[in-house]
Formats: structure tokens, C-alpha cells, sequence
């Protein structure tokens, strides 16, 4: 207790234990202390309380004591004080226009949908939000992974060296964080420097190699060649799987060697990233087994038949990596003469509706005589029993332009066909084109505006919830005024009006892409 100060001794034992008196104290604190008035002797023999002073003065000078040592603080420049070794961010802030908006994301969670959509806006401004704002949407999405990749899109440089020892985050924005000098997230940054390839772990040399992909692809695919031998099955899965990124016929060479790797997962990522390829060899061969297998029959005044047939799995097609459903058991030894029990092991039809779904649509007149159109009206068997190759047509269409999608469904939609036009919104790419958004904004009139609640169904009721996401950002005021005008009514059901506020808040995130930062 000796070493306390006359202030806290009186503090800790009291006034009435222990006389204070304000002359003990410093002086710049005792200078500060308020006036006291003169006692008279009487008023000095009347107190027995408090010694001294009393206890008024202690509570002025602990007062006292604390002001005056708040404002003796050392005062420390602020450049010292964010001295941490960090990088400084080259992103400017996002508008304040923006925080509101993702504040509301943020806390209600109908359209918390939105999300990706307003981080999807900052990374492409190429924008960063305020700290506190982007420690709310880290701690938001630490464990949904739908979202992580727009997050990791609006992470900076600095925000990166921040989170590297995040217990969550710290591993997902590891490659962000040890990438060269310059924004984390664009393609500006200098890749020439391969210290990170050379020397990195492999989920840094992958970031590397991704972005060195994106601003040279001529220049990473010189680096794949000199190192392709040496890597494990891991990388040589992610740098395939990289290519994707600026592909070329001048890929190919690198794609066919990746077909035969040793690792499944490598074959695999590299039969995905051909079938983009109309040249390649894998597209070809998948064409070779669809004209071979399927037999086209004119009938006058009838339905075009097509009889399709068994594919025999062989070493061809094991090496072209068809799924398991359509070959049977994935075992590589168990090819040759047993190769029909492989078959008959899988569903003999999927390997077929697979080949089907790796032709390019245009590519079907010169195979069979027959438009991709025309296939899906024909009447299409498989060993005498129907077969609906659907799926597999409109799968090859999503790789391509759409064409026969987006056909498909406006005929659905002029014709009336409500379970034709609502059976294709499976393959629907999202967001929405504006011709489309404009058919779905007339169904969902029609749809709601009935008071019958078989007429909106679930379907519509799915439609309406994610319009905010899913609207052209042209049509979103026409979808707007239909939404409000439907939740005016005393029967509105809660979708519609979270459908109005989400319409509202989009409008609001569109209004800032030509907002200067």
C-alpha cells in the first residue's frame, strides 16, 4: 500500500480512516481543483465526518487527477500508430449511397438474396467497403459458401493482410493475401514476379497461375508446359480447370495430354474444359458415337422417328470419361471382353442422352440430317422404348448461345403452355435476359393477379421471391410497378411485398454503376 498515491490511499481506506487533504496532491492536478470557501472555526469543529478537506474534495480531485492525466498522454503521430506493415488499399471507398443499401441487406433476411448482387457491384466499380461495414459481411457469410467467392471479390489487398490469421477467413483469402504488389482482386497487380510460383504453397501458386491466366494466357500456358511434369495431381487439376480462362484452340495440346493424366480428377477437369473446344478431339469422337448410334427414320404426314442403340463401352470411351451412370463401375482394369457386362452394370441410355449432351447444337443437320429443334420433336426410341434426350439437348445449348433454350421457351410462353414454359425453367440462365424478364413479369400479372391460390401455385411463388435477383436490370421499374400494384391489395401475401422491397433495393444498387466512387 506504500507505494499508492495519497489520492488512492484515501481512496481505498476512506476519509474517515484516513484525513486527505488536497495539498498532497501534484500540482498541475491541485491547480485545477475547484475553489473551496473559507471555513469559520465553528463550521471547522462542527464537522466529524471528514478530515481536512473532506471527502467533497476527494471526489474533485480524483476528477481532477483523471482529466489531467488524459490530457498528459503522450501523443503519438498517426502514422506511427498505423505503422502494422500492412499495404495500403488501392481501391477508393465505395459511395456512401451503398452503405444504406447493404446495411438493409444486411439485416433483413429476405434479401439477404441480394448480397452477392451489391458485392458483385463493389468488385466490379472496383471499390472496397469501410472496415466496420466489411467485418459485418465477413462475420455475415463466414459459413455460407454460396457467397464466398463475391466476398473474396471485394476483399483489397490490405483487408487481406488483415485476415491472414483469421481462424475462418485466414485460409480463404491466403492466395489473395500472397499475391505480388497491386489490387488482390483485379488483374492489375505485376505477375511477372513468380517468386509466389516458385516458391509458394500449392494453393498460392494456383491463385498465381489464375491470375497470370486471366492477363496472359499465352504467358501462363508457357509456364504450365516447363513445370506440367512436376506437379502434384492437385495443381495439375487446378491449372485445367484454370484454362477455362481466355481457352484457345492453342490449348489443346496441353487439354489432350491432360486427358490421359494418371489423376481421375485431373482427366475429369480436363474432359469439362474440352467440351468447350468444338475442335477437339473429345467433342469429335462424342459426334462419331451419336451418328453411329442413332438412326433416323422421314415418315410422310408422321412424326420423324429416331431409333438410337446401345453404346459398347470401350477404352475409347473410358478414356473420354463418361459418368458412372452410363459405363458402369469406374474401374479401369475391367476393360476388353467384359466390357458388356459394364454396360449392362450402368443405364445403358445415359451414356447415350451423355453423348448427346457433348454435341454442339449446330452440329447436329451435318450427323443425322435433323435440327437440334427438330430432335426434340421427333419421336426418339432406345431399344424400342422411348427416350426423352431433352436434358441432354438443352444441356449442350447452355455451353453455347442459348439459342435453343431461349426458342423453346418464348414458343412455350406464345403458345400458352403453362407446364411447358414452367418444365424449362430448369435451364433458365440467371440473371435473366431483358426479353425474358419482360415474359416473366407478364406470367407473374397473370399469375397473382388471380385470387385463387392454385392459379399462383409454388412456381410463381418462387418466381416472384427471387425477381429481385433474377430481373434484367432494364425491366426492373416495369417489375417494380407490378409488384406494387399486387401488394396494394388488403389479401397480399408477405412475398409479394418482401418482392417490392427487394425490386426497390436493387433499383438502388443499379443507380450507383455510374455513381464516382
Amino acid at each position: 500500500m506504500s507505494d499508492l498515491s495519497p489520492l488512492a490511499k484515501a481512496a481505498v481506506m476512506g476519509t474517515s480512516a484516513r484525513s486527505f487533504s488536497s495539498e498532497a496532491l501534484p500540482g498541475a492536478v491541485a491547480g485545477v481543483l475547484p475553489p473551496r470557501p473559507r471555513k469559520t472555526r465553528a463550521q471547522d469543529a462542527a464537522e466529524t465526518g471528514d478530515a481536512d478537506d473532506g471527502t467533497d474534495v476527494l471526489l474533485d480531485a480524483a476528477a481532477a487527477y483523471g482529466a489531467v492525466h488524459r490530457a498528459t498522454i503522450p501523443t503519438i503521430p498517426s502514422s506511427a500508430a498505423r505503422d502494422t506493415g500492412w499495404p495500403t488499399s488501392s481501391r477508393p471507398l465505395a459511395p456512401e449511397a451503398l452503405y444504406s443499401a447493404l446495411e438493409q441487406i444486411l439485416v433483413s433476411k429476405p434479401q439477404q438474396q441480394l448480397l452477392a448482387t451489391a458485392l458483385g457491384l463493389v468488385a466490379e466499380c472496383g471499390w472496397r467497403l469501410p472496415a466496420p461495414l466489411l467485418v459485418r459481411v465477413l462475420n455475415e457469410t463466414a459459413y455460407r459458401h454460396e457467397e464466398r467467392d463475391a466476398v473474396l471479390g471485394v476483399v483489397d489487398e490490405r483487408a487481406a493482410a488483415v485476415l491472414r490469421d483469421h481462424p475462418v477467413w485466414g485460409k480463404r483469402i491466403e492466395p489473395l493475401a500472397s499475391l505480388p504488389s497491386g489490387d488482390s482482386g483485379s488483374a492489375s497487380g505485376d505477375s511477372r514476379d513468380d517468386s509466389v510460383w516458385r516458391l509458394g504453397t500449392t494453393t498460392q501458386r494456383l491463385a498465381y497461375f489464375r491470375r497470370l491466366r486471366a492477363q496472359d494466357p499465352a504467358a501462363a500456358r508457357t509456364l504450365l508446359v516447363t513445370s506440367w511434369k512436376k506437379e502434384k495431381a492437385e495443381a495439375r487439376e487446378g491449372i485445367v480447370e484454370a484454362l477455362a480462362t481466355g481457352l484457345s484452340e492453342a490449348d489443346l495440346p496441353l487439354l489432350e495430354m491432360a486427358i490421359t493424366d494418371r489423376s481421375g480428377g485431373v482427366r475429369q477437369a480436363a474432359a469439362l474444359v474440352l467440351l468447350h473446344l468444338p475442335g477437339s478431339g473429345l467433342v469429335q469422337r462424342a459426334e462419331a458415337l451419336a451418328a453411329s448410334h442413332m438412326k433416323v427414320t422421314k415418315r410422310f404426314l408422321r412424326t420423324t422417328r429416331v431409333d438410337c442403340r446401345p453404346i459398347e463401352v470401350t477404352d475409347e470411351v473410358l478414356r473420354d470419361e463418361y459418368g458412372e451412370r452410363g459405363t458402369g463401375d469406374p474401374s479401369r482394369a475391367d476393360v476388353g471382353p467384359p466390357s458388356a457386362r459394364r454396360a449392362a452394370a450402368g443405364y445403358p441410355p445415359a451414356l447415350l442422352e451423355e453423348v448427346v449432351g457433348r454435341v454442339p447444337i449446330d452440329r447436329w443437320p451435318a450427323l443425322i440430317g435433323l435440327s437440334a429443334g427438330r430432335l426434340l420433336e421427333a419421336e426418339v426410341t432406345f431399344d424400342g422404348e422411348p427416350l426423352d434426350l431433352r436434358r441432354a439437348l438443352f444441356t449442350a445449348d447452355r455451353r453455347g448461345s442459348g439459342a435453343l433454350i431461349e426458342a423453346c421457351t418464348a414458343d412455350a410462353f406464345k403458345r400458352g403452355d403453362r407446364d411447358r414454359f414452367t418444365g424449362m425453367r430448369q435451364y433458365w440462365p440467371s440473371p435473366y435476359s431483358a426479353e425474358h424478364s419482360h415474359r416473366m413479369v407478364s406470367f407473374l400479372r397473370s399469375a397473382l393477379g388471380s385470387h385463387r391460390t392454385e392459379d399462383i401455385g409454388y412456381w410463381a411463388t418462387q418466381e416472384t421471391v427471387k425477381l429481385p435477383v433474377s430481373c434484367h436490370a432494364a425491366v426492373l421499374p416495369e417489375a417494380l410497378a407490378l409488384m406494387e400494384e399486387t401488394s396494394r391489395s388488403d389479401s397480399a401475401s408477405s412475398f409479394v411485398t418482401d418482392a417490392v422491397e427487394g425490386l426497390r433495393l436493387r433499383l438502388r444498387l443499379e443507380a450507383l454503376r455510374t455513381h464516382p466512387a
